[in-house]
């Protein structure tokens, strides 16, 4: 008696830590509602959900995004298994997942193959839905892939982590990443190299990165980019408008060494590693490019500080050409609430991140589908990324045994930081700013 006893306490004990291991992945309490203004809707319906089903008969619809607006509640499991629904609909089957634990509004993505002419069914997973009536928000978003569509990349594979999928199947894509991406942690320890010498070789095969995987997707060679300025310097450079902001490395003196790998026409004769260098190389970059759709970072939900400024740098420039049409499609690789958003699995659907306030700025919300076989295209650019590859041979601190115990690690503590998991997914999700009113991103 006294031994299931002990059994017992020591079980509870294990279940609390994994509890308060899973709700450390967020930096916000799980069990409040999600807020959004959704007034920018197209289309808005009321939706009644019996015994898990959406029976409502909608007709004549039409839609590239879909939102409904559900009510969950986490059960006992979903606080140490994560909680997901699953759309079922003839053979289609979309699964979605949730934080551990949460309870509250959240957000239910749609795909457009969806017949709402027929019944819906919604399976729930160690969660349940608790209000039988909800809203579902229809957005068409009319983005023109036959259009010059540019990509900005902070630094080499933001591209293909947000927006492989859209910017494989634009007939024009422009591909400009802003950084060579040469600080930070190394990914060739074990190479008989000094760590400046590493950090050299690291940059260059990040621009080599960023000129040639873009070739998987179709995209001409010309319309690849690096402007090469130093990584984690553009909140420096911001602050220092004027000033010459030196890489991070020290034996690395100026942007030439990475910048002549590119051999294209859009980037200027330039190495100076400035704000006003930054803006001035996006504005002859995007007079040539003559784009209708920009792809870059929200900056109100990217932590990252090399995307936050990318993208201002981008909005001074398109207002300094006085572009007035077009739209912007906005993206986070580090939400700013969460690293491990989006939420789930491989392949699972991205609907919308965690979101507290009706200030965030947006006129539309976008999200692009694919297909299995554009999702294993994706995951083949991913791996052509050279600091996305979790296992390198000539990395002695990287062996089959420490992955193995870092995968059993990460199990434990409900972490799915990997790119290839939370990027490769049946959809890409962008938040959609008309350039003319690019003025309340500025001001927000």
């Amino acid at each position: 008696m006294i031994g299931i006893f002990i059994l017992f306490i020591i079980s509870l004990l294990i279940i609390l830590f994994l509890i308060k291991k899973r709700k450390a992945l967020y930096n916000y309490d799980v069990k409040k509602d999600y807020i959004y203004d959704m007034r920018s809707a197209d289309e808005v319906f009321d939706i009644n959900i019996q015994n898990k089903k959406i029976i409502n008969s909608i007709k004549d619809v039409k839609y590239d995004t879909g939102m409904l607006e559900i009510h969950i509640a986490s059960t006992l499991l979903g606080e140490i298994k994560q909680p997901y629904i699953i759309i079922k609909q003839g053979e289609n089957k979309f699964y979605q997942y949730f934080e551990y634990g949460a309870k509250g509004k959240r957000y239910l993505n749609i795909p457009k193959c969806i017949d709402f002419e027929n019944k819906i069914n919604l399976e729930t997973n160690n969660c349940n839905i608790i209000k039988q009536n909800c809203k579902l928000f229809l957005f068409n978003n009319e983005i023109d892939l036959d259009e010059n569509v540019c990509i900005i990349a902070p630094h080499p594979d933001d591209a293909e982590i947000a927006a492989y999928g859209l910017y494989s199947s634009s007939k024009n894509t422009y591909i400009v990443t802003v950084s060579a991406s040469e600080s930070g942690k190394t990914i060739y320890q074990g190479l008989d190299l000094e760590l400046d010498e590493q950090a050299i070789l690291k940059g260059k095969a990040r621009v080599i990165n960023s000129l040639s995987i873009p070739l998987l997707a179709g995209v001409k060679a010309n319309n690849c980019i690096n402007y090469s300025y130093f990584g984690d310097t553009l909140n420096d450079m911001y602050n220092n408008q004027n000033d010459i902001i030196k890489s991070r490395i020290s034996s690395i003196q100026n942007m030439k060494l990475f910048r002549d790998i590119n051999h294209s026409a859009l980037i200027r004769d330039s190495y100076e590693s400035s704000w006003n260098s930054l803006v001035e190389d996006l504005k002859y970059s995007l007079q040539k490019i003559k784009a209708d759709t920009f792809v870059l970072p929200f900056p109100m939900i990217d932590t990252h500080p090399d995307h936050k400024y990318s993208t201002w740098a981008v909005l001074e420039a398109i207002k300094s050409l006085n572009i007035k049409e077009g739209k912007l499609l906005l993206y986070t690789n580090h939400h700013i609430l969460s690293e491990s958003y989006p939420y789930g699995l491989e392949n699972s659907s991205i609907s919308l991140p965690p979101n507290f306030s009706e200030e965030l700025e947006f006129d539309s919300i976008y999200s692009f589908e694919l297909d299995k076989s554009k999702q294993i295209e994706k995951k083949v650019a991913l791996e052509g990324m050279n600091v996305l590859r979790i296992f390198f041979p000539w990395n002695k601190n990287i062996t089959i045994l420490n992955r193995v115990f870092k995968n059993i690690i990460n199990k434990i503590y409900g972490k799915r930081l990997d790119y290839f998991s939370r990027s490769v997914r049946s959809n890409e999700l962008f938040f959609v700013v008309d350039i003319k009113n690019i003025d309340k991103l500025l001001l927000a």
